[in-house]
């Protein structure tokens, strides 16, 4: 009896360190605000030239035609271009620039707005200069005005040059993103993101044509709207992410979330992919700001985006790759130009949707009916994926057809962790609603990804999920612990952590013989791990069990 009753105080003790919802979802917010202060790639960005080295001579004979008297603008012009130049190479000279006084004169050629070639050369210097140190940035905080000005310039070149420069000079840290945000550049930067047209022109070789009329215009002038977008949410992704609720706040005060639910329905890989990053960041926000994304739809259209990117796995497909199978980071080009037009915004609130996984009842794909409101009734094709076996690296042509989706999930998975923890509100709608089903089968689809950060994104919903008991059963029945335990098995040590915590809540709420046996292996190799949590983690699970 005795026995009894310890073996009891000692799994209380482990419930009050380990198993509470609420202890684990304070401790998901706090990863997700570490994880959102992780760009998808480098924070900062280089623009590159048709040079690929410079030399010493060249950035003296730059320098010194930048410092001619100021009557000779051939001369000035001819070193502004050369600096612009040396400054796109690798290794760009970024201190020597500074050190020999350029930045004033790049200041007023920024400032000359009878040139608008030098301006952008200008911007470009500055976009590179921002590419450096902490403390060489310190020098061009002087041009901030002008860059935040330049973005609602109409000018689509110098409106991304602008916006490059930004998201760079953002990105070394939170007083550089509070001093941008004093120069009110979030309003220029959301005109810039849903001022994008949407609803793709027609082209030919060297011409637009919208409806029956031919407008003489460059192919590349679409492109270059669309690369504006891209650099204006480049800008706001790297000023939003780990900022505090002041930026978000004001932020939703200038109406961002229908604005984002709207692109959420654009028909372009390259826009959704930074909308939905955009949208990863913003979600570390307070409650109150998560439920008011929801209230707008983009609940809705990030599970729909989510579900459309899978395809069913194979047979071949079930094992997990082992921590060492290398990842495919792949750039994609930006998408070619598409005639589909822009979803029907008067179609009915509730539309079908087939389910890629087979129903537990049966073979067929079941019907799913989102009932959140206003939402397009034409789906985006899903991307095509890799179902080989994924315990070889897989092929070029392979990572090829799953990068498109790689590029999207990540940051949609992202999001609606990042919902999921900061509001049992919007948990609640997901869960109690008619795409609970496929939402999970995506998510357990996702935990034996051939792709390392989908795994870990998909093992940290999973986590979130079971920090609410009430979802528990919900986890069990869609058959999500078997890739948890797998991972908890054979993977990398911070995705064996997060695994080892989303069993932990399980077990907590629904502990049978056959779990505790599955899961047991995983959580003996924890101990043997060099991270205290980890050991900890096992110790404290092995104790209870």
């Amino acid at each position: 009896f005795q026995a009894a009753n310890m073996s009891e105080r000692r799994k209380q003790e482990f419930k009050k360190t380990f198993g509470k919802a609420e202890d684990g979802r304070e401790r998901r917010r706090g990863e997700a605000t570490k994880l959102s202060k992780e760009r998808r790639d480098l924070t900062k960005r280089i623009r590159r030239d048709e040079t690929e080295t410079w030399t010493p001579a060249m950035l003296s004979s730059a320098l010194s035609a930048l410092h001619s008297p100021t009557g000779d603008i051939a001369e000035r012009t001819r070193g502004l271009q050369l600096l612009r130049n040396i400054l796109s190479c690798n290794d760009p000279p970024i201190q020597t620039t500074i050190e020999q006084g350029a930045i004033p004169i790049l200041l007023n050629f920024l400032n000359d707005q009878s040139s608008v070639p030098n301006m952008l050369d200008a911007a470009w210097c500055f976009t590179n200069l921002a590419s450096g140190s902490r403390t060489q940035v310190e020098h061009i905080l002087p041009a901030i005005p002008l860059l935040v000005q330049y973005l609602s310039s109409g000018i689509p070149s110098l409106q991304e040059q602008c916006a490059w420069a930004v998201g760079n000079i953002a990105s070394d840290g939170p007083d550089f993103r509070d001093l941008l945000f004093q120069h009110k550049v979030l309003p220029p930067l959301i005109v810039l993101l849903s001022g994008y047209n949407h609803t793709l022109p027609q082209q030919d070789n060297n011409n637009l044509i919208v409806g029956q009329t031919t407008l003489p215009h460059p192919r590349h002038l679409y492109h270059s709207d669309l690369s504006t977008f891209q650099m204006a949410a480049f800008a706001l992704c790297n000023i939003i992410r780990g900022s505090g609720d002041s930026i978000l706040v004001e932020l939703f005060s200038l109406n961002i979330a229908p604005k984002l639910a709207t692109l959420l329905q654009s028909p372009i890989h390259d826009v959704l992919v930074e909308v939905v990053w955009i949208l990863a960041y913003i979600t570390t926000g307070s409650e109150p700001l998560v439920i008011h994304l929801a209230d707008s739809g983009i609940l809705l259209h990030l599970v729909r985006l989510l579900v459309s990117s899978v395809t069913p796995p194979s047979p071949s497909s079930s094992r997990l790759p082992s921590p060492s199978s290398p990842d495919h980071h792949i750039q994609q080009q930006p998408t070619p130009p598409s005639t589909q037009p822009y979803p029907n915004q008067s179609s009915p609130s509730t539309f079908q949707f087939t389910s890629p996984f087979p129903s537990a009842h049966s073979s067929a794909g079941s019907q799913h009916a989102f009932n959140f409101g206003n939402v397009p009734s034409t789906l985006p094709s899903s991307p095509t994926r890799s179902t080989s076996s994924s315990s070889a690296p897989p092929s070029s042509s392979k990572a090829d057809a799953s990068s498109s989706s790689f590029d999207l999930v990540v940051p949609l998975l992202r999001a609606l962790g990042n919902m999921i923890t900061r509001s049992e509100n919007v948990a609640q709608r997901l869960m109690r609603s008619e795409t609970s089903s496929i939402l999970l089968d995506s998510i357990r689809y996702f935990l034996s990804s051939e792709h390392r950060g989908i795994r870990l994104e998909a093992v940290c919903v999973a986590g979130n999920l079971s920090s609410y008991p009430m979802f528990v059963p919900d986890l069990i029945a869609r058959d999500t612990i078997p890739p948890l335990a797998d991972i908890l098995r054979t993977q990398a040590l911070d995705m064996r952590r997060e695994a080892g915590f989303a069993l932990l809540n399980i077990c907590d709420q629904h502990s049978t013989p056959s779990l505790v046996r599955e899961v047991m292996p995983g959580f003996v190799r924890l101990v043997t791990c060099p991270d205290i949590d980890a050991i900890i983690l096992g110790l404290n699970y092995i104790e209870w069990s």
